[in-house]
């Protein structure tokens, strides 16, 4: 080891100041990426060594087990298993279920909250060091479990040391990386020299370069004396990749072996984590004596640690494997499969089958299927992907061919694996294109959600709207729920006319009573005009819950999409506070975000910003696990224009920056457009209306690639103010000009009291009796911040028209709102003009302004009484986090305990 870590002085001191920061309560991560053979496991290692004091948890990759759920979490987990027991009931049954030790269901969010819980819980005892390496091989369960630890580091004392192989398509940019070359030329000549290599300079020199510095390569050079054969071809040949030189190398020395010696270390490469005992077994099975592993052992090829067997360097493995024939793999996986099925090892032996199979085999590939399904239910969906694409392959009927890679994309786009679901829904789309079948509109269907999540919406939207022409005459159920979706499609590409026209689609389709009134209800919404049935988000479910199976999200989403566009937004809200309990409960945090976002809109209007803040803030980091990136645009722009009315131009302006680096390349037109009406209400309040006025103006433009028809629609009365005070409301009069002809068609209060507004800011009719109507619509009565404009700009018009008293009256109800809101920048504009008409201004005690969303989401949830293991297990982070929070958001609110906390004004009236 000390050959390998020769030169490396640098890299060894950041790696043990990333120890002794966690041992001191500092948490840490740290990435070591290179080439193969630079050293990453040689320091992993003297990482451990350093670590005393600490409990050490190690897990390694092998690229064997990409379908094998949980494998490198199970090795990692295998010392603190007795932990276990000291989990929430729920966590500790997703975590077993995850691990194979209960046959129980679990999702894999549930799996990942599960696993961080256990090791926050373990670093409680003592400081922890997470070791993981060659991550570029491990399974994708386990690798979204690190994944959702590393991004919820804060307050614990844990240190996580990740090596990963360069070039990988492991993406861990944003964590911070070591990248490790190979050594300097001075280093790598004196390593040469200290272990006694003798030949000329030029044959060194020609040897380092060729190497390129790769401090494995030059040890197993020297370890081989390869000072002739090797070192000429290398000088005679140039520079040669480093993995066929490293291959080569291990090669040859299994090379050296006797054929059963050989054919032993291919029984080991192939399965590295059964015991011994099962390899010598399935050794015997192929006629392979126990004398044959004594020289794989003086070798040095491979080490044997008790029950276990490892390869000297994951290297050696792979080229044991790789230069094996097939004839002879093939032999040795039927021989394991044999072997670990009678020991009721059923996963690993079937995945040996189907490493050994050389053609279709449908009882493989259904066993494969139901392997698969299994692997879904404990929490594992990332690897069950796998599984069922090998059992497509495997499939010889085209249907259950098609079928199965269905059910392998869906899986992949579960857990978050978009890229893969999409390369396996563009395979099998072309497969089954025009076919007009339910498979071919359940494929539609995800890649759509795939594109709407994190691709391009237009095209999810084209994709949804051609399969209804599809398949509407023949599988009319099917084409309702595909323009459903496409609705939402639309939506985010910000094509009002792509959603009417989805809209009108489904009312044209005729099913039976059932499916027709939900379409009477989804075409109506997209025209503003709801039944009161329809906007009850309970009589919905109810009826959905009639014609879609159990557990469908789409019941709850058609419910709180119609009541988001209904006549009771409270009603909306509880439903969907409701529902996203449910979901986090569960862990189907895909659908989840949706509700979130949903809620943190609702809860703009209603007044209650810190839920909203909570809730957009929640959805940013689920965004995050799950690779949902137009959702995640989603969630920025709404705290963007949260951080907007609030007066917080810095925030505002970074999460317009964060939302666009996402929306820009997927074509989000929704969020862009959210992010121009944040900008745009930041500069109302300034003042700045001109500015306002640009960027409000760009969301109805159809050459800004921030426009969006239907948010257009919403933006009116804000845009109409901005126009009122910049002098140039003949700028707006086009888009006046459709709003009102919407929300005469309409039957909701919202676009009623939105019209008024917009006569009064005109000056196109009688403003007080505008302004007067606007207030007596029963939105203002829910929506507190529209209803405390509506009044600042009524004050304003009394002032002006010298009715001081009367004016006082509104300026002082809209500054109490603006206050209450914590809409700083309105409150001022509302002082100032009540203190002009002579009014006492009511004194201001600005409580949240400072906060983060995530301490937002703390206070709210300890002021409710909620203990810090609570609130953890509801926001998923640790309770160490929870008090990390508490003890930074106290002195910014000015108060020392929970009980303080309960008596905040915001939480007395929530």
């Amino acid at each position: 080891m000390d050959l390998v870590l020769h030169g490396r002085d640098h890299e060894l001191n950041v790696i043990r100041r990333l120890i002794e920061e966690a041992r001191g309560g500092v948490p840490g991560v740290l990435v070591l990426r290179g080439e193969a053979g630079v050293g990453k496991t040689a320091l992993l290692e003297e990482a451990r060594t350093h670590a005393d004091g600490m409990t050490v948890l190690f897990c390694s990759g092998n690229d064997l087990e990409a379908g094998f759920a949980f494998s490198g979490l199970h090795q990692l987990l295998l010392p603190v298993l007795a932990e276990i027991d000291s989990l929430p009931a729920a966590q500790a049954t997703a975590l077993r279920s995850a691990l194979g030790m209960e046959d129980t269901h679990a999702t894999d969010f549930a799996v990942c909250a599960a696993a961080f819980s256990l090791l926050t819980t373990v670093s409680e005892g003592s400081p922890l060091l997470v070791v993981a390496d060659d991550v570029q091989w491990l399974d994708d369960s386990t690798m979204a479990a690190l994944m959702f630890l590393v991004r919820r580091l804060v307050a614990d004392p844990i240190a996580v040391l990740f090596a990963v192989r360069d070039p990988s398509e492991v993406n861990t940019s944003f964590l911070p990386e070591l990248p490790l070359t190979g050594l300097s030329r001075e280093a790598a000549a004196e390593l040469l020299s200290r272990n006694g290599w003798r030949s000329s300079d030029a044959v060194r020199e020609a040897l380092i370069e060729s190497t390129g510095g790769n401090p494995l390569a030059l040890a197993e050079l020297v370890r081989t004396g390869a000072e002739g054969g090797l070192a000429h071809d290398l000088v005679m040949g140039g520079t040669v990749p480093l993995s066929s030189s490293l291959q080569s190398a291990f090669a040859r020395r299994v090379d050296e072996l006797s054929p059963d010696a050989r054919l032993l270390t291919l029984v080991f490469a192939a399965e590295p984590n059964a015991p011994v005992g099962a390899l010598l077994a399935a050794a015997e099975r192929i006629g392979l004596p126990e004398t044959a592993l004594l020289p794989i052992e003086q070798s040095g090829l491979v080490r044997l640690r008790g029950s276990t067997v490892s390869f000297d360097h994951p290297l050696i493995r792979s080229a044991v494997y790789q230069a094996a024939l097939f004839h002879d793999r093939s032999r040795v996986h039927l021989a394991l499969a044999a072997e670990l099925g009678e020991r009721n090892d059923s996963g690993r032996a079937i995945h040996h089958r189907a490493m050994a199979a050389t053609g279709p085999d449908e009882p493989l590939a259904a066993e494969l299927a139901r392997t698969a399904d299994r692997i879904v239910e404990r929490g594992g969906a990332a690897a069950a992907a796998h599984v069922m694409r090998r059992a497509a392959e495997l499939s010889p009927d085209r249907d259950d061919r098609s079928r199965r890679l269905v059910g392998a994309a869906y899986a992949a786009w579960r857990s978050g694996q978009a890229a893969f679901a999409k390369s396996i829904t563009e395979q099998v789309g072309t497969e089954i294109a025009g076919s007009g079948t339910r498979l071919e509109a359940q494929v539609s269907r995800l890649r759509a959600l795939i594109e709407t999540d994190s691709g391009d919406p237009a095209l999810g939207y084209a994709l949804l709207s051609r399969t209804a022409d599809a398949i509407s005459a023949s599988l009319p159920e099917e084409a309702m729920w595909v323009l459903f979706l496409a609705m939402e499609s639309a939506r985010l590409a910000g094509d009002l006319e792509g959603t009417m026209s989805a809209g009108r689609r489904i009312g044209e389709l005729r099913i039976d009573p059932v499916h027709d009134q939900l379409n009477r209800w989804m075409e109506g919404s997209t025209r503003g005009v709801a039944e009161k049935s329809g906007s009850n988000p309970h009589e919905v479910l109810e009826l959905a819950s009639t014609v879609l199976p159990p557990g469908d999200p789409r019941r709850s989403m058609v419910a709180m999409a119609l009541a988001m566009r209904g006549h009771d937004t409270k009603l909306a809200r509880d439903f969907g506070i409701e529902v996203a309990g449910q979901l986090r409960a569960i862990g189907m945090t895909n659908v989840l975000t949706m509700f979130l976002n949903w809620l943190a809109e609702l809860e703009y209007d209603l007044g209650l910003w810190h839920d909203g803040i909570s809730h957009a803030g929640e959805a940013a980091r689920l965004t995050l696990d799950s690779g949902q990136h137009n959702r995640r645009a989603q969630s920025l722009a709404l705290l963007a224009r949260y951080a907007a009315v609030m007066g917080d131009e810095e925030a505002c302006l970074e999460h317009v920056r964060d939302a666009t680096a996402l929306a820009v390349p997927h074509g989000n037109r929704n969020a862009l457009a959210m992010c121009a009406w944040a900008q745009g209400l930041l500069h109302l309040v300034k003042p700045d209306p001109e500015a306002a006025l640009e960027h409000l103006l760009a969301i109805d433009s159809p050459s800004s690639p921030q426009t969006s028809r239907e948010m257009a629609r919403q933006v009116v009365p804000d845009l109409v103010e901005a126009a009122h005070w910049a002098g140039a409301a003949d700028k707006v009069v086009d888009s006046v000009s459709r709003y009102e002809e919407f929300a005469s068609g309409a039957n909701l209060s919202v676009y009623r009291a939105g019209l008024h507004r917009c006569h009064a800011m005109i000056g196109d009719t009688d403003v007080e009796a505008a302004l007067e109507r606007a207030l007596a619509e029963e939105s203002l009565r829910q929506f507190p911040f529209h209803r405390a404009r509506t009044q600042l700009f009524h004050g304003r018009w009394l002032r002006r028209n010298r009715r001081q008293s009367e004016a006082r009256e509104q300026l002082k109800a809209a500054a109490e709102v603006f206050a209450s809101l914590g809409a700083s920048g309105w409150e001022a504009a509302a002082a100032a003009e009540l203190r002009a008409a002579g009014g006492l201004v009511p004194q201001s005690t600005p409580e949240f302004e400072s906060l983060t969303p995530q301490e937002l989401h703390v206070a709210q949830l300890a002021a409710q009484g909620l203990s810090n293991k609570e609130i953890a297990i509801e926001l998923f982070i640790s309770p160490r986090t929870v008090g990390y929070h508490l003890y930074k958001l106290f002195p910014k609110l000015g108060i020392a305990s929970r009980a303080q906390l309960r008596n905040l004004r915001a939480f007395r009236e929530g």
